[in-house]
């Protein structure tokens, strides 16, 4: 959440090499309100989960287009404890030959077991996009430690016709990976982990997307 001082410049370099950045755990303090001034060009985007220690804590896009409509979320049920919520967001495109591309970005519940309770927060996520049949892009932390997590995340994921990208980066106290990027509609031509990337306890993913042509609802 910014206390390693190598995130943010490895952030900008992340920024400038790419057309979108999707990050799950964004702190709005005092350094990341000056990158965000100091990367005017591109749309930043966050929702609100929570304050840590009077700085807004969330989930947060980096794109360099505008787009035409957004749906933010945070999840009802709240973690033990803290009790704050996780948030997600959905971001809409318009390609320039006409067709469209949506972008979700969720950082799923954690240590809130409560039946139910991660696949409450999935399916009001899903409710969002179950109707648009067009290019998907779906990424996140999604706390997937527990094995039943994984399943209905798989599951929901088929349903909605996307594929998984392959991508082993194993984090926390179990040491199983938990950041996942699903796509629909669009090729995945090259995804990899930046292991050279220290500034967080996860390590970012890259993907290299090529949009098919007329991928739009």
């Amino acid at each position: 959440k910014g206390a390693i001082d190598a995130m943010y410049l490895q952030l900008a370099q992340i920024i400038n090499d790419s057309d979108f950045v999707n990050i799950q755990e964004f702190s709005l303090n005092t350094a990341q309100k000056q990158q965000v001034k100091d990367f005017s060009s591109v749309r930043w985007m966050f929702v609100k989960s929570f304050q840590d220690n009077n700085d807004w804590t969330g989930v947060a896009m980096v794109s360099r287009w505008e787009p035409y409509d957004l749906i933010p979320l945070r999840s009802v049920d709240a973690e033990p404890v803290s009790n704050t919520p996780k948030t997600a967001l959905i971001a809409k495109y318009k390609i320039a030959d006409g067709t469209e591309l949506w972008v979700a970005d969720m950082h799923a519940l954690n240590f809130n077991v409560i039946p139910g309770a991660y696949e409450r927060q999935l399916d009001a996520l899903v409710a969002q996009i179950e109707n648009y049949d067009g290019a998907l892009i779906f990424t996140g932390d999604f706390n997937t430690w527990l094995p039943e997590r994984w399943n209905y995340l798989l599951e929901t994921s088929k349903m909605l016709g996307m594929e998984h990208a392959e991508l082993d980066s194993p984090v926390g106290f179990f040491h199983v990976t938990m950041d996942h990027v699903f796509y629909r509609k669009i090729k995945n031509v090259k995804a990899e982990v930046l292991y050279e990337y220290t500034g967080s306890d996860h390590l970012p993913l890259r993907i290299q997307f090529d949009l098919l042509s007329g991928a739009g609802a």
